[in-house]
């Protein structure tokens, strides 16, 4: 529901819609029936039955009425009290309440992307998309913002739970590549390449800035699931997903008291967008692996004497990383960086 300044507003109040957002939901395939004058119940009704029978599209209904909305100006008490207000005192309202005055909006198109990705990305991992619901807030969300959320639920075996038990001193880290920075560290890489177009391809890079900063993040399913579900499954001791706090801080999670990690920076390569923000940024290596992946997404734990055998299952590029060890204080220890 809108008045007619495009405001999106929340209430079981009837509003006016703007003179244009009819065409553009018919625009994108959706049928739209109008109410002429929205006090007329039996025209109202009637509307919304023919709305209930589909013809295959969504349905808008547009119904053309007074708003109902209160005023935080100084208007009579009725006014004040929620009655009807015409256009004039909506853009009193809208003034005193700091709205822009271009207020943005969705864009059926851009959902239909977002929207449209997300499916794709469930098909291509076996999910099912169960549902989700959408909100305008102008003047919080601008024109080119979108914020998405999203929750992942799942199940498995109590028997099928990691990390496993038996993880210590000895046993190995083995690195599975990056796509990119994944879904963390953007602060500081907005901070890194602020007045640096987008489309500027700096050394060493491959491939302009913005498209190797928005690369998808890689996910780990493909290799994993064979592994997991295979006769080499109950070999993996661990998986350590990379995300925020990097190596430091994801780690150690999975490990066991009196066990900590030694990881060998060097060697795995390290790819060209993060060998920029290494140079870039000019930080020590311990900081640069606490905020990013720096080309390792995902860690798989398992025994020294089957690093062969999985390294064969997971048919992925992968490198031995570094090892557990013992530690009472379950810390990461970054051996002193040697550039690839």
């Amino acid at each position: 529901l809108y008045d007619d300044n495009l405001i999106s507003l929340d209430g079981p109040t009837s509003l006016s819609f703007g003179e244009d957002t009819p065409a553009r939901f018919g625009a994108y395939g959706w049928r739209v029936l109008h109410v002429a004058d929205g006090n007329d119940s039996a025209e109202l009704a009637e509307r919304l039955a023919e709305a209930s029978v589909s013809d295959g599209r969504p349905t808008l209904v547009v119904c053309r009425t007074n708003i109902g909305f209160g005023s935080p100006n100084k208007h009579d008490s009725s006014s004040a009290h929620g009655s009807p207000l015409g256009a004039e005192e909506v853009a009193l309202t809208k003034q005193a309440y700091g709205w822009p005055e271009s207020p943005d909006f969705l864009v059926p198109s851009e959902v239909a992307d977002i929207v449209g990705g997300m499916a794709a990305a469930c098909r291509e991992n076996g999910c099912a998309l169960l549902g989700g619901e959408t909100a305008e807030m102008p003047g919080v969300y601008h024109d080119g913002h979108v914020d998405v959320a999203g929750t992942l639920i799942g199940m498995a075996e109590r028997s099928d739970l990691l990390p496993r038990s038996g993880i210590g001193p000895g046993d190995v880290l083995l690195g599975l590549g990056s796509s990119g920075p994944h879904t963390n560290g953007y602060s500081l890489l907005r901070r890194v390449f602020a007045g640096l177009p987008l489309s500027a391809q700096p050394e060493p890079l491959d491939r302009p800035l913005g498209d190797a900063l928005l690369e998808p993040h890689r996910s780990y399913l493909p290799v994993l699931a064979p592994l997991l579900d295979g006769p080499l499954g109950p070999k993996v001791k661990g998986l350590i997903h990379i995300t925020g706090g990097g190596f430091q801080e994801n780690i150690p999670r999975v490990l066991p008291e009196g066990c900590g990690a030694s990881v060998s920076i060097g060697s795995w390569p390290v790819p060209p967008l993060f060998q920029l923000i290494r140079d870039a940024s000019g930080l020590p290596a311990d900081e640069l692996h606490r905020t990013l992946n720096m080309g390792i997404g995902m860690i798989v734990i398992v025994a020294a004497g089957d690093v062969e055998a999985i390294t064969t299952a997971l048919r992925t590029p992968s490198w031995v990383i570094g090892s557990i060890v013992a530690d009472e204080k379950r810390e990461v220890v970054l051996k002193p960086e040697v550039h690839p």
